[in-house]
């Protein structure tokens, strides 16, 4: 196996690890609640697996595109590369 394989596995298990820590807080923070008020309802719980914090979302969208956008970058003449630098600040 590749090291640029064994990063990208590498990378790829942390990210999970990162969704599963993101669950297992929404859910602790839910049942939490729920025993707080006493108000447990099956939908919350299940949407509470799922992981609604939008930064932890753009990071998994991020991760999953960004060898798509290495292509771009590594095709891209210096020149371009220079515009869609200053593109991206502005």
């Amino acid at each position: 196996m590749s090291h640029v394989a064994q990063i990208h596995i590498l990378q790829t298990i942390k990210t999970f690890q990162l969704l599963i820590q993101v669950s297992v807080v929404n859910v602790s923070i839910y049942l939490l609640s729920s025993i707080l008020h006493k108000n447990f309802v099956i939908k919350d719980f299940l949407y509470s697996l799922l992981p609604n914090n939008w930064f932890v979302v753009l990071y998994v969208v991020l991760f999953i595109i960004s060898p798509y956008i290495n292509i771009v970058i590594e095709a891209l003449k210096p020149k371009q590369l220079q515009k869609l630098v200053l593109l991206s600040l502005i």
